[in-house]
Parts: structure tokens; C-alpha cells; sequence
């Protein structure tokens, strides 16, 4: 009887390690296939940020934000301007 239970027990510790082996190594090739997806994707990131594009006027975007920051710069003193026009002319 004793032997039997022994058998047993081993064949249930045998069993239940190749389940553990299996998920482990499943894990592993998810974890590999993730890592690889996610260098991908930071690859096509850095690539997308090493090359600036050029826009419709063949300017670098990088130069546009200070024309653009110009421009909202002036239309700011522009409202101002009229602002004042405007309170100066209801008083």
C-alpha cells in the first residue's frame, strides 16, 4: 500500500512540474515576443525622430513654432492695441 501512495505522489510531483515547465516556457516565448514588438516599435519611434520631416514650403518644422510664436506675439500687441482703443474710446 505504502508503495503505492509513494507512486502516486511521485507521479502527481512529475506531472505538475511539466505543467509548471510548460507555462514557464510559454511565458518565455510571450515575454520574448513582447520585448521584441516594443524594441520595434521605440526603433520606429527614434527613427521617425532622427529624420525631421519637411513640410510644404520644404522648411524644417523645427523653424515653424518661432515663426508661429511670432505671429501669436504680434496678435497679442495687436488685441492689446485694440483693447485700449476700446476702453479709451467709452470713457
Amino acid at each position: 500500500m505504502r508503495s503505492y501512495i509513494d507512486s502516486a505522489i511521485q507521479t502527481a510531483i512529475v506531472s505538475m512540474m511539466q505543467q509548471m515547465q510548460q507555462f514557464i516556457t510559454q511565458q518565455a516565448e510571450t515575454q520574448h515576443e513582447w520585448n521584441a514588438q516594443l524594441l520595434e516599435t521605440i526603433n520606429q519611434k527614434l527613427a521617425h525622430i532622427d529624420r525631421p520631416s519637411i513640410n510644404e514650403n520644404d522648411q524644417n518644422p523645427i523653424n515653424v513654432p518661432e515663426d508661429n510664436q511670432q505671429r501669436i506675439t504680434n496678435l497679442k500687441t495687436s488685441s492689446r492695441s485694440a483693447q485700449g482703443n476700446y476702453y479709451n474710446s467709452r470713457n
